[in-house]
């Protein structure tokens, strides 16, 4: 099967005041080696006012593939991802950040997801670890850039949940479940395409003034909000259990992973709520032993400190 790239993949590049990061992607986009050079690039741009149009007019006078779209006010980093999917329009799309990085070496594993009609073609690994398995795949693909979409997929019904988990931090997810509901393909590249620069887990930047729901947020609480749009209870149960593998059960992963609620973010209540209505019997069950095992530790620490 042959094929001209172009007309297959489109790429959507979300931006926002990160001029130096985004200087960075475009040299990693243009070099000789890229797949991605000749193709049609959007770049959905939040308003910028740190010299990222001027930026984007430089490479544009030398590469005529390259749009730029200011948004007329700045939507939020995850409603901009959720505008990426609305105008996405060839057969596949590929919606990256402003701020990763790329390995071209083994784009023929792409292609292959590509000729093998995947639904889903996942070019990050980094976070599955050993262990592979719907619920680490699900939190690779947290990472927007970790996945190439079927435009196909995206229904009214699945662009609506798009955009109504932006406030769930991950709007993309919602794209992803919808083809784990229907049972769709997914092709994993053996070998890492995208990689993030840095791990960070500010999903308001570009806020000002964040509502305090969204503000408190953390990544676990999204995850599990965002699983809840999984239709099997089996498959909710089993991603909710395994989404963190290096952890040997799902106590000690939520207990990791909730310990910041207390430590940064403010205690927040309907995070915990939140969190156990999204959970089944067993789950619940854990979570609060959970609970109650991290109150302990904090008021014993507290204590001794006190103490000392």
């Amino acid at each position: 099967m042959t094929f001209n790239l172009n007309d297959i993949l489109e790429i959507i590049l979300i931006t926002y005041n990160r001029k130096k990061y985004l200087e960075n992607t475009l040299k990693q986009i243009f070099t000789s080696n890229s797949p991605l050079s000749g193709l049609d690039i959007t770049i959905l741009d939040n308003k910028s006012t740190d010299g990222t149009s001027e930026l984007i007019y430089e490479y544009s006078k030398y590469h005529s593939n390259i749009k730029h779209v200011i948004n007329n006010r700045n939507i939020g980093g995850n409603a901009n991802i959720a505008k990426a999917f609305e105008i996405s329009s060839k057969k596949y799309v590929w919606v990256l950040c402003d701020d990763d990085n790329y390995d071209f070496k083994f784009f023929d594993e792409v292609i292959e997801g590509i000729k093998n009609n995947a639904d889903v073609i996942l070019t990050s690994r980094y976070d599955i670890e050993k262990k592979e398995n719907l619920g680490t795949i699900l939190r690779q693909l947290t990472f927007l850039p970790s996945a190439i979409y079927k435009t196909e997929n995206i229904t009214n019904d699945v662009m609506q949940n798009i955009v109504f988990n932006i406030s769930n931090m991950f709007p993309h997810l919602i794209l992803a479940i919808s083809i784990i509901n229907k049972k769709g393909a997914i092709h994993i590249c053996k070998h890492q395409i995208v990689t993030p620069d840095r791990i960070v887990q500010d999903y308001t930047r570009g806020f000002n003034n964040a509502h305090p729901y969204y503000q408190n947020m953390f990544w676990v609480v999204g995850f599990i909000n965002t699983c809840q749009y999984i239709k099997d209870k089996k498959t909710k149960n089993f991603v909710i259990n395994n989404f963190k593998p290096q952890k040997s059960n799902f106590f000690s992963a939520i207990a990791t992973e909730f310990k910041y609620n207390s430590l940064v973010y403010n205690n927040c209540l309907k995070n915990t709520f939140d969190v156990f209505v999204g959970l089944n019997f067993y789950q619940r069950i854990q979570f609060l032993l959970a609970l109650v095992w991290l109150n302990i530790v904090y008021f014993v620490k507290k204590f001794i400190i006190h103490k000392i």
